[in-house]
């Protein structure tokens, strides 16, 4: 039987409660996702989501940026004979004309239509998968490349700086109980070990000035929608579109879709990096993003998976080491899996950049 709270919901869109059908869908560790059956012919499913305003505590300035992104999106897609509806995301209207609903007392929530016979990967399933992978990426970042990044605020500030995530680390670090610093205290030395390389393509980018663009920043590759043919059509999750380098999204991708292993494997020994799926991911960003990327930005490419699985660990790392506040967690000491997780897959990294590297140079 349907809670008062999504009857309330439901009726702030203009649906009736009555004729809805609600189950939780989707892995993601922010907000909480629903699929709304409107159990009639005619009326299409609907993507429900409560926002996580521990994480974008500002509603207004998000879905601000997202009607925005989201309608620059549906311009271009539109104007090169796409399928809006079906190449992005598109917000629902709720009855006062907002594109969101809610308060303190019931929470904020949005709505999207639901893109059918889509699926999204954990991992590129093969390398023609990743290929398309990398272009759809580029395709994203091209579709923004006209669209003025003023105009789009930065929802969480730091949100890619290392060097802010490192100096939150030790701060964490130094205010752990005994326990949680104890059971961290060697994953504390392999973020350590890998600081200086994991923060050199950072460095480098500010040597070369790498122009600044309007990125998904949040490219796990769960976030690329596939047909029912593996081709790519869209990108989702689009809350923390901001200026940022275009390695961003590469590197966040890679992360995830040529690793052998889930976010949070449990068995170090199965975690690998495959340096093919990087090669045909790569191949796919650079001939997608051929009419935009410089040089310099190409030259770049091998540190960005080093740079996100390191990042990334260090997160898990912090927010193990601060109690669990951030990312939702299944079972006690989670965060400290996936930090071991990343971390140890950013060694695997650091032992094929060699060669991640000859691949970029092959195609220059």
């Amino acid at each position: 039987m349907m809670s008062g709270l999504f009857f309330e919901i439901l009726n702030a869109f203009g649906l009736a409660p009555e004729r809805c059908r609600i189950k939780p869908i989707g892995s993601g560790h922010i907000h909480d996702t629903y699929l709304v059956d409107q159990c009639g012919e005619g009326h299409p499913p609907l993507i429900l989501q409560r926002i996580n305003t521990y994480v974008f505590p500002d509603v207004v300035v998000l879905m601000s940026n997202m009607e925005r992104v989201t309608a620059h999106v549906a311009f271009k897609n539109r104007k090169e004979g796409r399928d809006p509806a079906t190449s992005g995301l598109v917000l629902v209207e709720a009855t006062e004309g907002k594109s969101w609903v809610g308060n303190e007392e019931i929470g904020y929530w949005r709505m999207f239509w639901f893109i059918e016979n889509q699926h999204s990967y954990e991992r590129a399933e093969g390398n023609d998968m990743a290929f398309e992978g990398g272009r759809a990426i580029a395709r994203f970042q091209h579709l923004l490349s006209d669209m003025d990044p003023s105009l789009v605020s930065e929802v969480i500030p730091h949100f890619h700086d290392l060097r802010f995530r490192l100096e939150n680390f030790m701060i964490s670090r130094e205010k752990a109980s005994k326990e949680r610093s104890g059971a961290a205290r060697a994953l504390i030395e392999m973020v350590e070990q890998y600081s200086d390389e994991a923060l050199h393509i950072l460095s480098e980018s500010e040597k070369l000035g790498l122009p600044g663009r309007l990125v998904h920043n949040d490219t796990k590759f769960n976030n690329i929608l596939f047909n029912s043919e593996k081709k790519a059509t869209c990108l989702i999750d689009l809350d923390t579109v901001m200026p940022g380098y275009s390695w961003f999204d590469v590197g966040d991708a890679l992360r995830t879709c040529a690793t052998s292993s889930s976010e949070d494997e449990e068995d170090v020994r199965k975690i690998d990096f495959n340096l093919e799926t990087f090669k045909a991911f790569a191949h796919g960003f650079i001939s997608g993003g051929s009419a935009f990327l410089t040089a310099d930005e190409i030259s770049l490419l091998p540190g960005a998976p080093v740079y996100f699985s390191y990042m990334q660990g260090v997160r898990f790392l912090t927010d193990y080491l601060e109690g669990d506040v951030y990312y939702k967690t299944a079972f006690p000491g989670h965060n400290l899996q996936r930090a071991r997780a990343q971390l140890t897959l950013t060694g695997k990294m650091l032992e094929k950049k060699s060669q991640m590297h000859d691949f970029i140079m092959s195609l220059k």
